[in-house]
């Protein structure tokens, strides 16, 4: 809903509020949301949540004058929050382009997704392939299924936990 509060807020004369809702992704930029959303919410006397701000900014014949007053009073605030919100995201993104080509660190998901997959083909897939057309395929044994299921999760989930618990 913050989606559709933006651009709300944007037609009253409030850029800067609007772009901090545009940029709710979490973090820093999730914390300023919702100071966005207090504000106004404590401003037009609203729950805080987006839903109920929309609505009592629809209804107030001088919401345009309240808005642009919480922007004007906290601008430094929120040009701020929205600085560090863009720093954060630019910092992820450099991380991002150093891990290097795709086999660096594409393995793991592609393991996961086929780890998904093999579930979805024993308990779905192949019986309607063997169901529709008569034929004999032999699944993975459950076993197999659920020791290499059970060996992936201890490699994937358990190494970051015995990372953190090493201290490395």
């Amino acid at each position: 809903m913050l989606s559709s509060l933006a651009p709300v807020l944007v037609s009253l004369g409030a850029p800067i509020l609007g772009s901090i809702l545009r940029t709710n992704v979490g973090g820093i930029a999730g914390e300023a949301s919702a100071q966005v959303v207090e504000a106004l919410a404590q401003a037009f006397g609203a729950q805080p949540t987006p839903e109920a701000v929309k609505a009592a900014i629809e209804a107030d014949p001088k919401a345009a004058a309240k808005v642009q007053a919480i922007e004007r009073e906290r601008s430094a605030e929120w040009v701020a929050y929205l600085t560090m919100a863009t720093t954060q995201r630019d910092h992820m993104l450099d991380r991002e382009d150093q891990r290097g080509s795709v086999f660096s660190w594409g393995w793991r998901p592609a393991m996961s997704w086929m780890l998904l997959f093999l579930w979805t083909w024993n308990g779905v897939i192949l019986p309607v392939v063997n169901a529709t057309a008569g034929t004999a395929i032999v699944p993975i044994p459950w076993e197999n299924l659920l020791g290499f299921a059970g060996l992936w999760l201890a490699i994937y989930g358990g190494g970051h936990t015995i990372k953190s618990v090493l201290g490395r």
